[in-house]
């Protein structure tokens, strides 16, 4: 099977070309729609938007499936960079499309995802308010305060058990803990 087919036009004495996968035409209305973008933002905050959106969604998706109480996330992260590269409207931006993204994605829509977006905008905030360029220290410290709120949101207001409260808390905070020691400062520098 051929990916495109050239055929003659019913409507003139032109050829035309007709795609017969749904996912190159969807591939290439995103890269067209990325090319237009482009003009009006920097090509890396689109890039890093799209790539923590995409990689986000998976890991929401991977969680689903191992069925684990589990928080792997990568929104912190995103949040923290994007807000110290291209300011806060971006941070905060990035803080609930990402999430929302994910969770739409993968058709789990919970009243804690809510929780986690606003958490997420604290990290864009004190990141705007604190603002130093050493990213592990930074997005440690945001983690370490929102892995705090979020437990005691999980406990108090949802009612979580204590195990898999923990298992969330201790999940996101070594998953962010790497991702912050091993790409932070490398991912800063290049944007």
């Amino acid at each position: 099977m051929t990916l495109v087919n050239k055929t003659k036009s019913k409507y003139s004495k032109l050829s035309q070309f007709n795609f017969n996968s749904p996912l190159v035409s969807r591939i290439l209305i995103v890269i067209i729609s990325l090319a237009i973008l482009s003009i009006f933002i920097k090509i890396k905050l689109i890039i890093l938007l799209v790539a923590a959106t995409v990689f986000n969604a998976w890991l929401a998706n991977f969680q689903l499936r191992i069925g684990m109480p589990t928080d792997f996330e990568l929104s912190t992260f995103a949040t923290v960079l994007v807000t110290l590269s291209f300011g806060i409207n971006w941070g905060i931006f990035i803080a609930i499309f990402s999430k929302l993204f994910a969770t739409l994605s993968s058709g789990s829509l919970l009243v804690d995802h809510f929780f986690m977006m606003a958490l997420y905008v604290n990290a864009a905030i004190i990141t705007a308010i604190l603002g130093f360029s050493n990213v592990f220290l930074l997005g440690m410290i945001i983690v370490l305060i929102n892995c705090v709120i979020m437990f005691f949101i999980s406990k108090n207001l949802l009612g979580l058990d204590v195990t898999s409260n923990l298992a969330y808390t201790l999940t996101n905070f070594v998953f962010n803990f790497i991702i912050f020691s091993i790409l932070g400062n490398l991912v800063y520098g290049l944007l």
